[in-house]
Parts: C-alpha cells; sequence; structure tokens
C-alpha cells in the first residue's frame, strides 16, 4: 500500500481520485490473494520447509498463467485452464486497466 501511495504521483497515470481508490482496491485484493494462499497452504502442509516450496510453486502456476508473461490466446489448454481460476490473472488485469485506460487504442485508424 505504501508502494501504491508513493509510486502513483511518479508514473504517468491518470491521477484521478477514482483511478487511486481502484488502485488502493487492487492493492488490498492483492495483499488478501496471496496472504491467503500462505495460510492455506501453512495449514495444509505440516513442516515449514516443504510449505514454502508449495507456496513457491503455486505462485510460479498462478504468474504464469496471469496473461502478463504469455499470451492467452495462444497458450496451450493447461495454461490458458489455470488463467481462468487464477485470481493473480484478475488482479493483474484490474491493475493494467487502470495504469493503461487513458493510452488511446492505436489499433484502428480515427
Amino acid at each position: 500500500m505504501i508502494l501504491i501511495c508513493i509510486l502513483f504521483w511518479l508514473i504517468d497515470i491518470d491521477t484521478s481520485q477514482l483511478n487511486f481508490w481502484w488502485l488502493v482496491a487492487f492493492g488490498n485484493l492483492s495483499n488478501f490473494i496471496f496472504c491467503g494462499q500462505g495460510y492455506f497452504l501453512g495449514i495444509m502442509v505440516l513442516d515449514e520447509s516443504n510449505v514454502k516450496i508449495v507456496n513457491f510453486m503455486f505462485i510460479m502456476l498462478f504468474i504464469s498463467s496471469n496473461g502478463l508473461l504469455c499470451n492467452l490466446t495462444s497458450a496451450n489448454w493447461f495454461i490458458t485452464f489455470l488463467s481462468k481460476i487464477s485470481p493473480t490473472r484478475y488482479n493483474s488485469e484490474g491493475f493494467l486497466r487502470r495504469v493503461i485506460q487513458q493510452i488511446p487504442d492505436w489499433s484502428c485508424p480515427p
């Protein structure tokens, strides 16, 4: 949350109050996602060193299927399936829509 409050005015995005509160909401959502994932895995796996490994595996799966590292239209069926259930995909998409909402679409002529 501190990072969002600092970077909001340093990067060249829409600095409206609505956009700020949306970014804060998505920041809280990502906090809930990753804390919940850590608590869930801490309950399910008893050994602390194994929890770290399993959590890292979950993070790699969710980050590779959130649509930022690969194009989901050309991805294989497994990554496409993971993207539909990945909470980080919806969070990343919300962040990106807030950050790039003022960039015009250059794919079609005016």
